[in-house]
């Protein structure tokens, strides 16, 4: 089954919400661009992977999904991390979303890696009443800017349950900004 990996109860919650005149932005590009892809106008999803880019274009073609756009933001060798995947640019990554006008989606997914430096990011490129999903927010990497964030939150939810894709706990936070 092709679901996002984040807490039931928040895909419980956006799966109530989110409707097909909607666009979407997602950092990590994975399966769960398909499931937006099924309930939005449009989605558009990030990955610094390139054969991870090359996989997504091949399957929009072979599902018939003319509503992913896939941007690859490869790694930038002024500006690396060491992370499990190897050297990938956090500032092409992160940034990318600074491409397109301000105030462009309705919602926001943040998941992969580098949330807390993407959450800020995300509060310019939302349109007002918009929503901010941020996955594995019981991280303790995440709190400062999560918090600094939801200050500005109009609405927000943290759902703490068992994950969609994994057997664990995990916390997703929502959040509505003004």
């Amino acid at each position: 089954m092709i679901i996002p990996t984040m807490s039931i109860s928040a895909l419980a919650w956006i799966n109530e919400r989110i409707t097909p005149d909607e666009v979407l932005f997602e950092w990590n590009s994975g399966d769960s661009t398909f499931w937006y892809a099924e309930r939005v106008q449009q989605v558009y999803s990030v990955t610094e992977l390139p054969t991870l880019a090359a996989w997504m274009k091949e399957e929009i073609y072979v599902r018939e999904h003319d509503n992913i756009k896939i941007i690859l933001a490869p790694e930038d060798a002024t500006f690396e991390a060491k992370y499990a995947l190897g050297n990938i640019s956090v500032k092409r990554y992160c940034h990318v979303i600074e491409q397109f006008p301000t105030k462009a989606f309705d919602w926001i997914i943040i998941d992969g890696y580098k949330k807390e430096l993407c959450l800020p990011l995300a509060a310019s490129a939302i349109k007002r009443g918009g929503i901010i999903v941020m996955t594995d927010t019981d991280v303790l990497e995440h709190l400062d800017s999560m918090n600094q964030m939801l200050s500005k939150a109009i609405e927000f939810h943290h759902f703490k349950s068992v994950c969609t894709t994994e057997d664990r706990l995990t916390q997703t936070t929502i959040m509505r900004l003004a």
